[in-house]
Order: structure tokens, then C-alpha cells, then sequence
């Protein structure tokens, strides 16, 4: 995904910041806010799923930092596979029972037939 940020209002905002800082800073958090929820909803319908565990836990938060007067935002999940999903990985074999955990949701397969779906995988 890319994004694209306008800066020809530079001057602008400059000038807003000076004689209202705090005016400023809410409207960046409100304009963060926007962009985490649309790349939160973006992030969760392109997700691969099976049990939709993945999918679900991402969130997005909007974090305004006074001190430095910045926004920031971020969508994230705290589940260890979500960066392999996304990056992938190296070559290895995955543990059985989630394979023909997936293999009974996505193929519909049972008992013997799924595990030797899986072991094909």
C-alpha cells in the first residue's frame, strides 16, 4: 500500500501551529484517526483466514505525544505469526494439528482424509 502526503499547505501549517498549537495538534489526531481506521479496515479484509483468529486481532490506536507535538498512529496485532503472514518465511514443515485444523474449515475434509490432506500441504 501506498500513501501520499500533500505538503503544498506546508506554510500553512506552519502558521496554524504557531498561533494555535493545540488547535492543530487535535486536528492532526483527528486526521490520524482517519487514516488508522482506514488501514485497520484495509489490513482486516485483506487478510488470508481460516478461523479469522488473525484477522480479528488487529487494532488501531492514535497516540498524540504533548512533548514533542506529534501524532502518531499504528495498526498492529499482538500475535507472533501476524509478521510471517505478512513477510513470509523461510522453507519448513508446519506443525500437523493446525494443518488439518485448516484443512477440515477450508476443505471440508474429516478423520483420515484431512490428515493425509495436510501431510500433502
Amino acid at each position: 500500500m501506498q500513501l501520499t502526503l500533500d505538503i503544498t499547505t506546508a506554510r500553512a501549517v506552519t502558521s496554524a501551529w504557531a498561533q494555535a498549537p493545540q488547535i492543530l495538534l487535535e486536528e492532526l489526531e483527528t486526521g490520524m484517526g482517519s487514516a488508522v481506521a482506514y488501514l485497520l479496515r484495509e489490513t482486516q479484509e485483506n487478510t488470508p483466514t481460516a478461523f479469522g483468529t488473525l484477522r480479528r486481532s488487529f487494532i488501531g490506536q492514535v497516540d498524540v505525544l504533548q512533548t514533542l507535538s506529534a501524532v502518531f498512529g499504528t495498526v498492529s496485532s499482538p500475535l507472533p505469526y501476524a509478521v510471517p503472514v505478512e513477510l513470509g518465511t523461510r522453507p519448513h514443515y508446519p506443525p500437523l494439528e493446525p494443518l488439518i485444523s485448516w484443512v477440515e474449515v477450508k476443505l471440508g475434509l474429516t478423520g483420515e482424509d484431512a490428515e493425509a490432506a495436510a501431510l500433502s500441504i
